[in-house]
């Protein structure tokens, strides 16, 4: 299949033809309403053992900036045989997700699979989901096993998409082997008669390209010998009699220089409109008429964003004749980020140092990883090579950041690539049709909602609603009142909460409700999508380090010590009320703090709690703030002014000064709120009750704060992942942090991963060995 020609897709992909219109307006549509989302994975390290914790972060762009079109991002793992291992939820903040997967024990054949997206993602070709194999380490069973019979194809790829008769052009392929990594060949290009036409061989990770001219009447082919010498043959594509070449050189000086050619039959190619695309943004257009049989142009880059550029060649009646996808390689989209060791220390349990720092004021999100450099590691992609090249084309690309890793070589590198890969997020002449996708799936209205139905109700309408009281895992609780439609259907956006919520519903006309009446509520979050059953991994580890033979007694692999706690941030919390202009309406705590100006309210739950009294211990005291002189509570609940904040004064029914009753407690401000006295009449009156899931509870990478005397811990401590953090954030008031880690009892030298990207969608990658 030639990837490069991008005028066929499936017509079930699309709806019907709305009408035709110009690429230009055409495009503008499509951006407008179709915007699409690039997702890369910063995993805390390349390789594990069975049992143990995969740490990562996820960032997700649109348009080249953090996007704001999704709030939840999906996780569904699988191992070897398609079996679906975990199912996972996690929050999209300023484009970033963190999430976990613990590895089952019993793992197999040395791969677990994650399949990462959001649900708008799916809307589209699902080539363009994350999909990555994740190798777990064990050895071989049976020895070391006979070696694979190695399988070599080769594709080729005519520059533009076509090979026209008597029009020179390049002629590029890629070799792979069965495991989709690059391979060795070369060859000759025959006729039909067996007359040899010109020779080739791969030059960079089993791709090449040779200059050639096609005749009419002839077919050709490639006589080829593979790394064992084996000979194999292959059909070039054959040519068409009539049309065109566009030629596009690769990027130098901030520009493309492209050249076109025609066939000299092709009188109906006089006019050609060269349209060049990037993130679905019309950046050139310019038309040229060709009065010999060749004309050529330049693409000026200044101002263009780094990525990949399409351009495309249009006839007269604007119908796509030929098309190349180039990359603009100006480093625009890379934020710059200086990392500086403030104390280094490969000591078993030594204190080390690391500080991060911006130019700028930018708000920048990060995710840092150290690791144990003795395990190995694979540096094959990273945030630039998913983001920037990846992200946009289809196939296997082995190696994707060596692509950006060297400069000298980058452009010729990045041109053969793009030779053999196509760009295939829009289809010209779908989208020029008026054939836009059918969405099945819509935005993320807010971040969780609850949906339900009234089945065989009776003449429902616009004077009947739900009353539903949401009870959180830290027992709070809030009442929510929808309106039910005709068709019995209710629902609440814009929640947030982790794990479970306990919900108590009730119908306000029971009348309505026969005996055959069912109320369904369910969450509006995804299922996992159907697991296929994966291929076999394409590496085997025979030798397990030595150094991880060390972390168990016996040889024993299984990772017994789970270096994970749960999260201090797993805040239940519910979107705050708005006005009838859509405004966030006065909070409790910004009322209190102006009405009540003598009083010094708690800032902890924990801050005025009697010695002893360890409820709600996750709470910080703010050591800085003076300590309060009283208690507040909420219907009876104690609370700090943070749970507040998410509390409009709509829904205060009073507040009462409750002077103290004896001189050892503080005086207490009980404030009652209006859904204090619904909650009791749900809880007396209910007629059903569900339980409703959010978000994967979150857990957090625990790392030991050595002292002086590392005695003090005896424990072994053989931790691969020495440090991992994936929200560590840099703005104008913290231009500068730095993060501390403690090393484990056999390491030499530490490998360090940031990756992390900024408010303007520039993204920043750092990959040091310190020793």
């Amino acid at each position: 299949m030639n990837r490069l020609i991008l005028f066929i897709c499936a017509a079930s992909f699309f709806s019907a033809s709305l009408f035709a219109q110009s690429p230009d307006s055409a495009l503008t549509v499509y951006n407008s309403k179709f915007p699409q989302e690039k997702l890369h994975i910063h995993f805390d390290k390349d390789t594990y053992l069975p049992g143990e914790t995969i740490w990562m972060k996820a960032y997700l762009i649109s348009d080249s900036r953090p996007s704001t079109v999704s709030k939840n991002m999906y996780f569904d793992w699988t191992d070897i045989d398609g079996r679906l291992l975990l199912h996972s939820v996690s929050p999209i903040s300023e484009g970033g997700a963190s999430s976990y997967f613990k590895i089952p024990a019993w793992v197999k054949n040395g791969v677990v699979h994650v399949k990462a997206y959001t649900q708008w993602m799916l809307n589209f070709d699902n080539d363009f989901l994350y999909n990555k194999d994740i190798p777990v380490l064990m050895p071989i069973e049976g020895g070391i096993p006979n070696a694979e019979k190695v399988q070599t194809t080769i594709v080729f790829f005519p520059e533009g998409g076509d090979l026209i008769n008597g029009v020179s052009t390049l002629l590029a392929f890629e070799a792979l082997n069965q495991h989709n990594k690059p391979a060795q060949v070369k060859g000759v290009i025959k006729t039909s008669g067996n007359i040899i036409v010109d020779s080739f061989s791969t030059t960079y990770n089993g791709m090449g390209y040779l200059r050639f001219k096609p005749m009419a009447a002839e077919h050709y082919s490639a006589w080829w010998t593979d790394e064992t010498g084996e000979m194999h043959t292959t059909p070039i594509p054959d040519a068409k009699a009539n049309g065109l070449v566009l030629h596009v050189d690769p990027y130098h000086n901030d520009q493309f220089h492209y050249k076109l050619e025609k066939s000299a039959d092709a009188s109906n190619l006089k006019k050609i409109v060269i349209i060049a695309t990037i993130n679905q943004k019309q950046v050139y257009r310019n038309s040229v008429i060709l009065e010999s049989n060749m004309a050529e142009g330049n693409i000026s880059a200044t101002g263009l964003p780094c990525g990949v550029l399409q351009v495309t060649a249009f006839d007269g009646d604007l119908s796509p004749l030929a098309e190349r996808v180039v990359f603009v390689n100006n480093q625009k989209s890379f934020a710059k980020i200086q990392m500086k060791k403030e104390a280094v220390g490969l000591m078993k349990r030594a204190r080390n140092e690391i500080s991060f720092s911006i130019p700028d004021s930018i708000a920048t999100n990060l995710s840092i990883s150290v690791t144990d450099a003795g395990l190995g590691y694979d540096s094959s992609n990273n945030i630039y090579s998913d983001l920037l090249i990846a992200g946009d084309l289809k196939g296997t690309i082995p190696d994707a950041a060596s692509f950006l890793s060297n400069p000298a070589n980058a452009n010729d590198h990045l041109n053969l690539l793009l030779l053999t890969h196509g760009w295939r997020r829009f289809n010209w002449e779908t989208v020029v049709s008026g054939k836009f996708p059918e969405l099945k799936y819509p935005r993320d209205a807010g971040f969780l909602s609850i949906r339900g139905e009234i089945k065989n109700g009776t003449d429902l309408d616009a004077q009947d609603s739900m009353a539903l009281l949401m009870i959180t895992r830290d027992r709070k609780k809030n009442v929510y009142k929808m309106a039910v439609d005709g068709d019995g259907k209710f629902g609440q956006n814009g929640l947030f909460f982790y794990d479970s919520v306990q919900v108590v519903y009730k119908f306000n006309h029971t009348a309505k409700l026969n005996n055959n009446a069912q109320i369904s509520l369910y969450s509006g979050l995804l299922p996992a999508l159907t697991p296929a059953k994966a291929d076999e991994p394409s590496f085997a580890w025979v030798k397990v380090p030595d150094v991880i033979l060390e972390k168990e007694m016996n040889g024993n692999l299984i990772e017994t010590h789970d270096n994970s706690v749960a999260s201090p941030d797993m805040a239940y919390a519910i979107t705050p009320n708005r006005d009838s202009l859509g405004k966030f309406s006065e909070n409790i705590a910004h009322y209190l703090n102006t009405m009540f100006v003598d009083l010094r309210f708690p800032a902890s739950i924990k801050e005025n709690m009697p010695a002893g009294d360890t409820r709600l211990a996750s709470y910080r005291v703010n050591s800085f703030a003076l300590r309060s002189n009283v208690n507040v509570t909420l219907d009876g609940t104690p609370v700090a002014m943070d749970d507040l904040k998410s509390i409009s004064m709509k829904e205060v029914l009073f507040i009462k000064f409750l002077p103290k009753s004896n001189q050892k407690v503080l005086p207490t401000l009980a404030i009652t709120s209006r859904q204090a006295l619904d909650q009791d009449n749900i809880m007396e009156n209910k007629t059903g009750f569900a339980i409703i899931k959010g978000y994967t509870p979150a857990r957090e990478f625990y790392q030991p704060h050595y002292g002086d005397k590392i005695e003090d811990s005896p424990a072994s401590d053989y931790r691969s992942t020495i440090y991992w953090n994936p929200k560590l954030r840099l703005d104008k008031s913290n231009r500068k942090m730095s993060f501390v880690f403690y090393n484990n009892d056999i390491s030499n030298k530490f490998r360090i991963v940031v990756e992390g990207m900024n408010q303007d969608g520039k993204l920043c990658h750092i990959d040091e060995i310190i020793k």
